[in-house]
């Protein structure tokens, strides 16, 4: 059995959380680290399962090509639907609309009327602090936090960037400064584990790129009651899914985003975690 992890020319030195997935599946099957863009011919795996393709979002249109190509020559995890899917943050809308709570979200585009709509929002609103990400993004790239008082930065920097990216704007939720964001990973539908990610002091971006901080923690009835409701909602099943969400004081649990591209699956922290991966995928190969 040949498996592609695929990932991106530009990866960290540093990043090493796949290494024990990679030590788990070297035992068992042939398996080699492929960046997405290099010449190579996909149909010599198995499976190309995607991993660290942490470029995709800068890349967008080539690496959806490069997915759907792909995706015919040799089979593809998470499917080329679902990566397109996911991609845009767009899902968050659909999910809303089958009953998963998220933030108060507004999607804006290019038509977006930055001047007159902004403070119209903030004033129907009354957040105390407001939240800018991009609809296609990862890592906190294009995020701003910022409060009503500074409506001229966030007016200037939606300027800047709505006509390359639609944006999503939300209350900003300050539990993320001190509980931070919690990511409940799956294996096909069963729960692996859970890991909370906390930023540093007085930051929002949970990312270990600014420092954040990620542990093993034992997920809570709420998380996993939530997370289950989104799970259930993603059919076909993905081969792995991270569910990350924030605390509301008013709300409690929300759904933050759902992540089937290239997430970290901590498998640093979950020691059990490369088998039930690689069992999933031996037995999708086995079924088809």
């Amino acid at each position: 059995m040949k498996i592609a992890l695929v990932t991106c020319a530009s990866l960290p030195e540093w990043e090493c959380d796949d290494q024990p997935l990679v030590d788990y599946v070297s035992r068992i099957a042939d398996v080699r680290s492929v960046a997405w863009d290099q010449p190579v011919d996909w149909a010599m795996f198995d499976a190309a399962v995607i991993r660290t393709t942490w470029d995709y979002t800068r890349r967008i249109e080539e690496y959806l090509a490069w997915v759907d190509t792909t995706s015919k020559q040799t089979k593809m995890y998470n499917s080329a639907s679902w990566i397109h899917w996911n991609a845009n943050k767009m899902y968050l809308r659909s999910l809303e609309n089958r009953g998963i709570p998220i933030a108060p979200s507004y999607f804006l585009d290019a038509s977006f009327d930055v001047e007159k709509e902004l403070l119209s929002i903030l004033r129907k609103e009354r957040w105390e602090k407001a939240f800018l990400k991009p609809v296609i993004g990862a890592g906190a790239e294009k995020t701003l936090r910022f409060r009503p008082s500074e409506l001229p930065k966030a007016q200037q920097f939606l300027t800047d960037v709505l006509p390359s990216s639609s944006m999503i704007l939300q209350p900003y939720l300050s539990s993320v400064e001190t509980r931070g964001e919690v990511s409940l990973i799956y294996f096909d539908s069963q729960f692996s584990h859970a890991v909370q990610k906390v930023p540093v002091s007085g930051d929002y971006r949970v990312q270990d790129d600014f420092g954040a901080s990620d542990a093993p923690i034992n997920a809570s009835e709420g998380m996993l009651s939530l997370a289950k409701r989104v799970i259930e909602q993603l059919k076909p099943i993905p081969l792995y899914s991270r569910i990350d969400l924030l605390f509301d004081d008013e709300r409690g649990w929300l759904l933050n985003e759902v992540e089937l591209i290239e997430p970290s699956l901590f498998f640093r922290h979950a020691p059990h975690a490369p088998k039930l991966l690689v069992d999933a995928i031996i037995k999708r190969l086995e079924y088809k």
